[in-house]
Order: C-alpha cells, then sequence, then structure tokens
C-alpha cells in the first residue's frame, strides 16, 4: 500500500560526538542541511506524523492501526524549517512524505514462512508481522509428529515444517497497541493453500 502523509514530523537529535540518528539513510543530503552529520549513523528511530519510522533493523519494526508497517519512504516532497525542542535540544522538521506501508487484512490470500511448529498449531512470518498463527484445526488432513524437530504431515499435500513457505487465507486480525503490532489468525481450508514446494 502506498500512503501519502500530509503532515508528517522528522526528529533529529542534537548534534553528539557519536551520532544516532540515520536521516542520511531516508534524505538526500541536498534536502537535510544536517545529512552530511549523520551519514553513516546507527539505526535509530526516526519520528515521523508522531509514529516511530526505522531505517534498517529488523527487531524495532513498529505499525500504526490506521496505516500499517512503514516499509519504505519512496518520496520526501517537502521539508519545512526546523524547530528546536526547548527540553531535549532536538531539531524537528515537519516533513510531507510519499511511503510503502503494509498492512494485513482479512479474507487476503498471502504466503509466509514457519518459525515456529507447536502441537496446537505453527507460527508464520509475513513481511514485518512475526506473529500469523496457524492452527491445527485449520490444517485440513495434516497430523502433528513430535520429535526433535516436530512437523505436521498429511497423506496428500507437502509436511509443514521449520522454514516452509504456505500460502493462507488470513480470517482474523487484531492490532495490539502497547506492542504497536498486529497479529493474525490464518487458515489453510481453501483451493490452492498450503506449503509451496
Amino acid at each position: 500500500m502506498r500512503v501519502k502523509v500530509q503532515s508528517g514530523l522528522l526528529s533529529i537529535p542534537k548534534p553528539s560526538p557519536r551520532p544516532h540518528c540515520a536521516a542520511a539513510q531516508l534524505l538526500p543530503a541536498s534536502l537535510c542541511p544536517f545529512a552530511s552529520h549523520f551519514a553513516g549513523a546507527s539505526s535509530s528511530p526516526i519520528a515521523i506524523a508522531g509514529h516511530s519510522v526505522f531505517a534498517s533493523s529488523d527487531h524495532e519494526k513498529k505499525a500504526t492501526k490506521d496505516l500499517g508497517y512503514f516499509l519504505a519512504v519512496t518520496t520526501v516532497d517537502n521539508i519545512e524549517e526546523g524547530r528546536v525542542r526547548e527540553q531535549t535540544g532536538d531539531v524537528l522538521f515537519p516533513v510531507l512524505f510519499s511511503c510503502v506501508t503494509f498492512k494485513i487484512y482479512r479474507g487476503e490470500i498471502l504466503e509466509g514462512v514457519v518459525h515456529k511448529v507447536l502441537k496446537h498449531g505453527v507460527f508464520l512470518r509475513c513481511g514485518p508481522i512475526e506473529n500469523i498463527y496457524l492452527s491445527n484445526q485449520k490444517m485440513p488432513d495434516y497430523r502433528y509428529v513430535p520429535g526433535e524437530n516436530p512437523f505436521f504431515m498429511s497423506d496428500k499435500f507437502p509436511k509443514i515444517d521449520k522454514d516452509v513457505v504456505v500460502r493462507f487465507i488470513v480470517i482474523g486480525t487484531k492490532y495490539i497497541e502497547t506492542d504497536k503490532e498486529f497479529q493474525a489468525v490464518v487458515s489453510l481450508e481453501g483451493d490452492y493453500l498450503g506449503p509451496i514446494s
């Protein structure tokens, strides 16, 4: 999904001997007067439109309920003059930008990678979403096979094991406000759903 954010906010911390902002990774030097100061910096957050958008680190992905996960800023349309915050010394730049987001919807058919196999089902990853649950009750013709590396087996279809890509249909989603992330419940009940060989 592409979205255009009408009023954003780019927060750049006050300069320090070791920079903590990855602004140079998102903005060309011609658009950000401080870009050269932050070049090669670590992956600390950039706050845009009151939300935290992270430049690189996978464990820091966050989502908003309305727009989903911010994946990439595609264009920066306008950066207004910066204002200094009195309490912290941070410089805030109002920003107008377009970005690509990812949000999961009920009824969508997606693909995910199994990362955890349990007796009652499996957890999958799909894009930035880590907690997609596929219950054994929503896996027709599959049975659990315990062991050191457990998996689900079927006489008709390939097995569902760790690191297997599975096509599924989303039957429910939930936004967790405290963690700023989405969770989903999915099913293999339908045509052309299941492990992809």
